[in-house]
């Protein structure tokens, strides 16, 4: 079994829109994908479609950006629930910083 657990789309910073990740994942002999685009679930229903055409399969997941005492680190989060009010709106806030921080570092 061949699996990838953390991969990107264009949902975050990835080159493949999430239809296209999923086909290329299944086409490199993966049988199992994560999505874990940064900060956002915007991709999960995308590539879930595609992922039921292809009969690989889909773990849902993001990758959350955060600080401690003022070092960047990125956690995986996989299974979740990406209708939980709560943490739907600590995501939407993540990528918010993350897109100004971005907008900052480019002048």
């Amino acid at each position: 079994m061949r699996i990838d657990l953390h991969a990107h789309s264009t949902a975050s910073d990835g080159a493949d829109t999430p239809s296209q990740l999923v086909r290329r994942a299944r086409e490199a002999g993966l049988d199992v994908l994560a999505l874990t685009d940064h900060d956002t679930v915007s991709g999960l229903a995308e590539a879930t479609a595609v992922a039921r055409e292809t009969g690989i399969t889909l773990v849902p997941g993001a990758e959350i950006s955060c600080s401690w005492r003022g070092i960047s680190i990125h956690m995986l989060a996989y299974l979740f629930d990406p209708g939980h009010a709560e943490f739907a709106r600590e995501r939407d806030l993540l990528r918010d910083d993350r897109t100004r921080r971005g907008r900052r570092d480019r002048g």
